[in-house]
């Protein structure tokens, strides 16, 4: 029932009862949204491509989906329904291949999948993801990924473990990458590593497109053969970035003590006027006096020429000394 276009009254079509359907194509209907069917109907295979994901989750009663084995939603908009509604593939728990490719999708909720334990097989092709979205990791029996034509950079280190992982659980795991906008410079080294060592099965036989740090184009083939010329350099970056961090970091501690040791005595002067103002506030008293200063004769000359400036006139601090106070 593919392509069907209507214009006027509704159309209203059904499923009838304990009807088993191997493959139900509605993709580019028009009438989709009268569809019901029935209770005892079972659906194996359903292909909704190219209409809109809204109505697909919110108008099609579709009861019998727990046994849909494999579900096709290219070209559904679905980015609007993955931007306003939460577990949108709750009734499909237990389909095995999902296809959501040409959906315009930039990110992907955590627990998209989280109720899809038999999800095996996963295309989101045609995309505009800028990473590999986290969700995947949910998704534990995994044996094919197609993520072609979107806007990866790289593989980071995280999902090249996970992806070896199911790999090694499932017996076998193939990855589809092609089309994507991989950089081939010392930021994504290991990825070109990964993918030249990893037994893991490739589309285009492991050679990508990417680009050098100088924006010429060669492919991770020719990156993984020329590798030690291509990233000689990189872990002088590694040593340069490391040394600018130490230096920062000692700027930021050696800067700040240094000027607190220069400011010491203005800094101890100022916490000595604000203990000294909150202490005559709270007991009702002001002093006359900030320092007594208790000496003998023979350093006179040195209190009135020398300490007395520097205290008084420098600092602001009224001195008691006892050849110029007078004590009743």
């Amino acid at each position: 029932m593919s392509h069907v276009l209507h214009s006027g009254q509704p159309v209203l079509w059904k499923i009838p009862p304990n009807a088993s359907i191997n493959l139900f194509d509605v993709s580019f209907c028009a009438t989709v949204d009268q569809a019901t069917t029935s209770n005892g109907s079972v659906i194996e295979y359903l292909d909704v491509t190219g209409v809109d994901s809204r109505v697909v989750f919110d108008k099609i009663q579709l009861y019998p989906l727990f046994k849909l084995k494999t579900l096709v939603m290219k070209s559904t908009n679905l980015y609007i329904t993955n931007e306003h509604e939460k577990n949108i593939f709750t009734f499909i728990s237990g389909t095995e291949k999902l296809d959501i490719s040409n959906n315009f999708l930039w990110i992907l909720p955590s627990d998209i999948f989280e109720n899809m334990t038999r999800l095996t097989n996963l295309n989101i092709s045609n995309n505009l993801l800028r990473a590999v979205p986290l969700a995947i990791t949910r998704i534990s029996i995994l044996v094919q990924l197609d993520l072609t034509s979107n806007l990866l950079t790289n593989i980071n280190r995280t999902f090249q473990e996970f992806f070896e992982v199911l790999h090694t659980k499932n017996g076998h795991f193939k990855l589809h990458l092609g089309n994507n906008a991989f950089v081939c410079d010392c930021t994504n080294y290991d990825f070109i590593r990964w993918l030249h060592r990893s037994n893991i099965t490739f589309d285009a036989n492991k050679t990508y497109k990417c680009l050098l740090h100088n924006s010429t184009e060669i492919n991770t083939h020719i990156a993984a053969v020329h590798f030690k010329e291509l990233f000689a350099g990189c872990n002088n970056d590694v040593w340069l970035k490391a040394g600018i961090g130490l230096i920062v970091t000692f700027i930021a501690i050696f800067f700040p003590f240094t000027l607190i040791y220069s400011f010491r005595w203005r800094i101890s002067f100022y916490l000595y006027k604000r203990f000294r103002h909150t202490l005559e506030k709270g007991i009702a008293v002001k002093f006359k006096y900030d320092v007594f200063v208790y000496y003998p004769e023979s350093d006179l000359s040195w209190i009135k020429y020398i300490l007395m400036p520097e205290l008084e006139r420098k600092w602001g601090l009224k001195m008691c000394i006892e050849h110029r106070e007078i004590f009743l």
